[in-house]
């Protein structure tokens, strides 16, 4: 390597330290903002680090001042045996301690009631690293619950004065709270694009120079900076996911989905999977099942990946086993019920309803063994009640784990879902001829394709609005078929822009859409050259096409 190459890579990692400083600085903000005291200590239990509201409590101007030092050297000192108590006990066991209510002196003497939470402090090598912690001050309900006590030993009618005086102070701090809470939410929420720019960047550019590197000891540098910031980013986008939901900011996008399609899916993500522990994925569907049902597939598919990538964790043999099945069905409606089945190591019974709260893990469960930050879980939840739906658990030691979730008046996609008459395909053969098929669902393309594979016909995929947009633009096909639903930009966009240039305007377009919604029928029926509503059988797709490409009559 000449010196000039040396200087532009040591510029890159001079600029990817700035970016990771830039990142540091930013969640330092978070954590300074948050209304809880946050701080982590080494393995010999002296400070490494905090949040401002840390420090206003200990009554520390600087973190320089607090950095190094121990909780012996604090103004809560005489707690400081029965904190590094437990410290100690997170460190050894590897276990978070959740929730614990206990003594706490602040700055000026004065004695509060605290709730904490610790956990093991964990490296990208799960090596431990020391001790994470958090606490918020209950003193106030610590209080409102002792004056209740002394109030029910009042006469009775001083006694329903005070209930309703501490009723109202318990509902405006409820209130108070809820807001609050609320506000966090809604910041996390809206600090996403901010926070994962920068992540993108050092992501981004330590691949590249990762690529470019043949040096063994920085390429372990770059690696171990891919690695934490992948980790951080996965962490980022449950904590930002939970934090949507609870702002109600959180919104299901409907469309048609296959379930066996869906299923289809998963069991290719974990084929893998299945090889080398050599467990068995069975998928268990019921039969006279409809084509496509109106689901947002995003957030289902996100359940059941979290569902069957649990079930994996935990399984060492046996099998998973995903199941649908309908418990009611109308020729519009229907209710499902999709299972994950598991052989694996269950979970006790006093722990199950625990799992599905944020940042709850079950006991027993390393870090260090199965990582993971408790998220999955509540994550689903969430959904799933978004949905009108509810997941729910049955499960024995030792015994596996069988996952419900429960979707209630689920519509079929399409009135056209009913079965049909059946009839029979033209005996024509279509002149040679381009054919760009858009769609964001990649089964959706392989049908229309497949239908299409024993014709002259050269066709093209793609699968959202501006990758078609692109593919016109090169290789001018001689029909479209667009689903006008797409990320990036949708059918309706496509086809403003198609009808406003000269050279492509003529193209015939066909929608290819499952929108049951009028004002989307009456643009598509102005706009477009063609309509054909999901799902789409062989007969009609040849049947329409025949209005628009060069063909000629078989003799049968």
């Amino acid at each position: 390597m000449n010196d000039q190459n040396e200087k532009q890579l040591l510029a890159k990692i001079t600029d990817l330290e700035e970016q990771l400083n830039e990142t540091k600085n930013m969640f330092q903000l978070v954590l300074d903002t948050i209304p809880i005291s946050v701080f982590w200590k080494d393995t010999d239990l002296n400070f490494m680090g905090c949040n401002r509201h840390f420090l206003n409590d200990a009554g520390i101007e600087n973190i320089e001042d607090l950095i190094g030092k121990s909780d012996y050297d604090e103004v809560w000192k005489d707690e400081a045996a029965m904190y590094r108590a437990d410290d100690r006990r997170v460190m050894d066991s590897g276990q978070a301690l959740l929730n614990i209510e206990e003594p706490h002196h602040d700055s000026d003497g004065t004695q509060h009631w605290v709730r904490t939470s610790k956990a093991p402090l964990i490296n990208s090598h799960q090596q431990l690293k020391g001790v994470l912690g958090a606490y918020e001050d209950i003193t106030q309900r610590k209080l409102a619950e002792t004056s209740l006590a002394e109030a029910n030993k009042q006469m009775q009618e001083d006694l329903e004065k005070k209930v309703w005086e501490r009723t109202q102070a318990l509902n405006a701090a409820k209130e108070k709270a809820e807001l609050a809470n609320q506000a966090k939410s809604t910041f996390l929420a809206n600090m996403s694009h901010e926070i994962r720019t920068p992540m993108n960047a050092i992501l981004g550019f330590s691949e590249i120079l990762l690529s470019k590197e043949d040096i063994p000891k920085k390429q372990h540098y770059l690696e171990t900076i891919q690695s934490s910031g992948r980790k951080l980013l996965s962490l980022i986008n449950d904590i930002l996911d939970l934090s949507k939901i609870e702002a109600g900011k959180f919104e299901l996008q409907y469309s048609p989905v296959s379930i066996p399609a869906l299923f289809t899916e998963l069991k290719d993500v974990f084929e893998q999977q299945c090889i080398e522990k050599k467990l068995d994925f069975k998928i268990l569907i019921e039969e006279d099942l409809p084509q496509e049902i109106m689901l947002d597939s995003t957030r289902l598919n996100q359940i059941l990946l979290n569902l069957c990538s649990n079930a994996f964790k935990f399984t060492s043999q046996g099998s998973i086993t995903l199941q649908l099945q309908t418990v009611y069905h109308s020729t519009s409606e229907l209710a499902l019920k999709l299972s994950v089945i598991d052989t694996g190591r269950g979970i006790p019974a006093d722990q199950q309803e625990l799992i599905f709260g944020a940042f709850e893990q079950a006991k027993g469960q390393k870090v260090s063994d199965f990582g993971g930050t408790g998220l999955g879980l509540a994550i689903c939840t969430r959904l799933a009640e978004l949905m009108n739906g509810s997941i729910s658990l049955v499960s024995k030691e030792n015994q596996g784990s069988h996952f419900t979730l429960l979707l209630p008046n689920v519509a079929v996609a399409s009135s056209q879902a009913e079965t049909q008459e059946a009839e029979e395909t033209p005996s024509i053969e279509f002149h040679p001829a381009s054919i760009l098929i858009c769609d964001d669902i990649y089964f959706n393309r392989e049908l229309l394709a497949t239908y299409l594979e024993d014709y002259p016909l050269t066709i093209r995929q793609a699968s959202n609005g501006q990758e078609a947009l692109d593919d016109i633009k090169k290789h001018r096909p001689d029909l479209i078929l667009m689903d006008m639903k797409m990320p990036v930009m949708d059918g309706f966009e496509v086809t403003r822009i198609l009808h406003q240039d000269a050279k492509l305007k003529d193209i015939p377009i066909i929608a290819v859409s499952a929108s049951a919604l009028k004002n989307d029928e009456k643009i598509i029926n102005e706009t477009c050259d063609g309509y054909l509503r999901k799902p789409v059988s062989r007969h009609q797709l040849i049947t329409l096409l025949m209005h628009f490409l060069k063909y000629k009559t078989i003799d049968t």
